[in-house]
C-alpha cells in the first residue's frame, strides 16, 4: 500500500511537470523545461509537519529555498528536523534506559504548480535526499574532555543514516504578490534506516504539512 501511494504521487508530479512544460518544435532539442526555459523568480519557505515517528506523534519544522523556472516549477534545497528540542520524542522501551530520538534530513526540493496564477491552486512537491537519526540517552554521564575537564553529556545509544523520498500534494492560496500559504499531505518513505531495536520502516509515514512562502513569483 505504501509503495502504491508513493508511486501515485510521483506519477502525479511527473504529469504536472509535463503539463507545465512549453512545447517544442519537432526539430528542436527537447529539454526538461522546454526550449524557453528561464529563471523567473525565487522563493523561501517556512514549513512544519505533523506526523507519526516510531509510534509517537511529533512535528518536524523545516526550511526550503530556491529558484522558480518558467513561473510554475520550483527547484531548491530543503532541510527538516525529526523533532525540535522542546518536544524531543522520548522512548522508555527501546533500551534499558529512556532515550530521545533526534535527527533530520535534507536534500533536493522540486515542486510543480502549473496553475499557480489562480487564487487557489494545487502544487505537487517532491523531496529527494538523505539524513540521519539517533537515540540519545535522557540522562547525562560524566566525560573527561581533551583538556582534562569533567563534563556531563548524553550518551549516543544508536545512530543510522538513511535516504528519503517524499512526494505530496498541497492546496495553496495566493495571499499577496509575494506571500503564499499552503497545506497538504505527503508520504515519507525512508530507506536504509538501521537503528537498534527499531524496525527499518519505523520512521515511514503520512505527513500533514502547512507553511508560509515568500518570494518573487
Amino acid at each position: 500500500m505504501k509503495t502504491i501511494i508513493t508511486t501515485f504521487f510521483i506519477t502525479l508530479f511527473t504529469c504536472a511537470l509535463g503539463y507545465a512544460q512549453t512545447e517544442n518544435n519537432n526539430d528542436e532539442v527537447q529539454t526538461l523545461f522546454g526550449s524557453g526555459a528561464k529563471v523567473t523568480g525565487w522563493f523561501i519557505d517556512f514549513n512544519n509537519t505533523f506526523s507519526q515517528l516510531n509510534g509517537q506523534s511529533g512535528y518536524m519544522p523545516g526550511f526550503a529555498g530556491g529558484i522558480i523556472m518558467n513561473r510554475n516549477f520550483k527547484i531548491g534545497l530543503i532541510g527538516k528536523t525529526l523533532a525540535s528540542h522542546e518536544t524531543s520524542l522520548q522512548y522508555d522501551d527501546i533500551f534499558d534506559e529512556p532515550v530521545y530520538l533526534v535527527g533530520g534530513h535534507g536534500g533536493l526540493f522540486f515542486e510543480a504548480s502549473p496553475i499557480d496564477n489562480k487564487l487557489f491552486h494545487i502544487s505537487i512537491p517532491l523531496i529527494i535526499g538523505g539524513g540521519g537519526a539517533e537515540y540519545l540517552s535522557k540522562d547525562t554521564y560524566p566525560e573527561i574532555e581533551d583538556e582534562g575537564e569533567l563534563d556531563y553529556c548524553q550518551r549516543q545509544m544508536s545512530t543510522s543514516a538513511y535516504w528519503i523520498v517524499e512526494p505530496g500534494a498541497n492546496v495553496e492560496v495566493n495571499v499577496t504578490g509575494f506571500m503564499r500559504l499552503y497545506a497538504g499531505y505527503s508520504y515519507r518513505w525512508m530507506m536504509g534506516l538501521n537503528l537498534a531495536n527499531t524496525e527499518s520502516n519505523a520512521l515511514n509515514g503520512s505527513n500533514f504539512n502547512f507553511g508560509i512562502r515568500f518570494g518573487k513569483f
